[in-house]
């Protein structure tokens, strides 16, 4: 069974009042997403504030749409500690990330009028094919909710992509962290290579006004590359830089004077002043360092298979980069995660 024919049954299930409009509907958001691109964040937060202010709680936090996006249940997610503003960003930034095919649409429509031909779901095949024809000749239009849907349910829900649904826990902790009083809210993301630290600190960042630090960026100098050092656990990163130009200043509510080391030259660049933000990531391997932890209001580890961390090197690294990753990168970051109890210290584990 197709992962739409189950979603598609499964709307009827849950839904039985649902309409073919309704249907139509979850076939354009799997495909398209929010429908429409949103140009005015302010006005998306201002109408999804006036939507929850009425809104019912759904029958899930959740309801997957397929194709990379969910529905989440606006009632649901603020009663768990979710921000409007988060919301409202992370709605905004599927609308502009959306992308839809309508070769892949049409096929999408076909599989619904089959279930309906086959008796699956409670319209007729000629009211489907009907139907069909002319919404084809409207051009595809987004379709909304029917009276009857409206009446039974109630939505008040927002289409995001699933990647944020995926570390949904991750933004509400941090809401919760910006709904309280702390002045200073630090937050690590450590795992090995290619567990997607960089992307979920970018996701992050796609929603929240803050500050993002590499910890790729705090290798240790040529002249620091003691044998003594080498030898220790996580003791490749620069962590004594890392605490004095970087956690020492943000604690303080200070701006950071970022130097990223440069492999290349060997060297430090010029600084950039960064000013300072309330809520600062600091992501990449050996972020979460034994001597650091203490600085963190939240920790989180991602983790990944041998064999999906290989597929993921080998896309993105040259055969030479992808030699040094197999014999030197990843036995340091496996040694460091054992002898410092890495998972151990985690609020939140993430497995790829």
């Amino acid at each position: 069974m197709s992962e739409l024919r189950k979603l598609l049954l499964d709307l009827q299930t849950n839904y039985p009042q649902a309409c073919l409009s309704d249907h139509i509907k979850w076939i354009y958001q799997s495909e398209f997403g929010c429908g429409h691109f949103v140009s005015d964040t302010l006005q998306a937060r201002i109408e999804m504030q006036k939507e929850c202010a009425a809104a019912r709680r759904g029958r899930c936090l959740f309801e997957k749409l397929g194709s990379g996006y969910r529905r989440v249940y606006l009632k649901n997610a603020l009663e768990l500690g979710a921000s409007i503003d988060t919301l409202t960003a992370m709605f905004v930034q599927t609308a502009q990330n959306s992308r839809g095919s309508n070769s892949r649409f049409r096929t999408k429509l076909q599989e619904l009028s089959q279930l309906c031909r086959e008796g699956a779901l409670p319209f007729s095949s000629g009211a489907c094919q009907l139907y069909l024809l002319n919404y084809e000749a409207a051009g595809y239009p987004s379709v909304h909710h029917s009276t009857a849907y409206h009446k039974a349910y109630a939505p008040a829900y927002r289409v995001i992509s699933e990647n944020y649904a995926r570390f949904f826990e991750l933004f509400l902790r941090i809401d919760r962290l910006l709904a309280s009083e702390k002045e200073v809210i630090l937050v690590a993301i450590d795992g090995p290579c290619a567990s997607g630290k960089t992307t979920l600190s970018s996701l992050l960042a796609s929603c929240y006004d803050c500050g993002v630090f590499h910890a790729d960026d705090f290798y240790l100098r040529p002249e620091q590359k003691t044998s003594e050092r080498l030898q220790e656990a996580g003791g490749n990163m620069d962590r004594e830089r890392l605490q004095e130009e970087v956690l020492t200043p943000l604690c303080a509510q200070a701006p950071v004077c970022y130097r990223p080391y440069s492999c290349k030259t060997q060297t430090l660049r010029d600084g950039t002043i960064i000013p300072f933000h309330r809520l600062n990531i600091i992501e990449g391997s050996y972020s979460l360092h034994p001597t650091l932890r203490h600085f963190y209001n939240l920790k989180v580890v991602l983790d990944i298979s041998p064999e999906h961390q290989l597929r993921r090197l080998k896309r993105r690294e040259s055969q030479k980069s992808l030699e040094a990753f197999l014999e030197r990168w990843i036995p340091l970051e496996q040694n460091y995660a054992r002898t410092t109890d890495l998972f151990s210290c985690a609020d939140l584990i993430y497995p790829c």
